[in-house]
């Protein structure tokens, strides 16, 4: 996540995901500084990640992405599962199962918001979405983290996160969630209703 200012440690970090050999990549947000434009995404993405001519990237859009007019360009660049989620979101958010994992990538902007007013489906399509699964890993990804401490952790967003999509996830299982937009790795302990699990089955947050 937070990758996209063309930094030399973004030169870094792109090679040494390289040498990792991985089969697939998850990015959760701000792909693109400063305000996710075509032209930002050409030399901050696209041509700092030569990985991706064989190995899949599936993102989640940032709070930089939508800087340029409903996050068009991020919507228009990427190719991602559309399944039962209506036209007007399409590339906003989706899921897919690799192996005997279940993805759900998020849209925690103007989706979340939407939805949390009751007047978008995410929250909805989520909860059938995760309700119809039966893989055994569910790992969901999105940008603004639910529990993380830092220059953004008052972000209305965080809160609306914690709020509406987070018991959601504990009611279906999900294990695992990635975010991105506090600049600095931080992981949880296992969490449900708020505080760490005693017995260890609550959800591992990493930013």
């Amino acid at each position: 996540g937070d990758s996209g200012e063309g930094s030399p440690g973004q030169v870094q970090l792109a090679q040494q995901v390289s040498r990792e050999r991985p089969s697939l990549v998850l990015h959760a947000g701000d792909l693109a500084y400063y305000d996710g434009s075509f032209q930002q995404f050409r030399a901050n993405y696209f041509d700092r990640y030569p990985i991706m001519r064989r190995v899949p990237f599936f993102p989640a859009p940032g709070n930089h992405e939508y800087l340029s007019a409903d996050a068009a360009p991020y919507r228009a660049l990427h190719s991602v599962p559309s399944v039962n989620v209506p036209e007007s979101d399409w590339g906003r958010y989706y899921s897919f199962d690799w192996s005997n994992v279940h993805f759900v990538s998020l849209d925690s902007n103007v989706s979340l918001e939407r939805s949390a007013a009751g007047e978008g489906e995410m929250l909805r399509w989520l909860e059938d979405d995760l309700g119809s699964t039966r893989q055994f890993w569910r790992v969901v990804f999105f940008h603004h983290p639910p529990y993380a401490s830092g220059p953004n952790e008052r972000d209305f967003r965080s809160a609306l996160a914690r709020e509406h999509i987070v018991p959601i996830l504990e009611r279906h299982g999900v294990q695992v969630v990635f975010s991105g937009h506090e600049h600095s790795y931080q992981r949880t302990l296992a969490i449900r209703e708020g505080v760490p699990s005693r017995d260890g089955t609550g959800i591992t947050y990493f930013t």
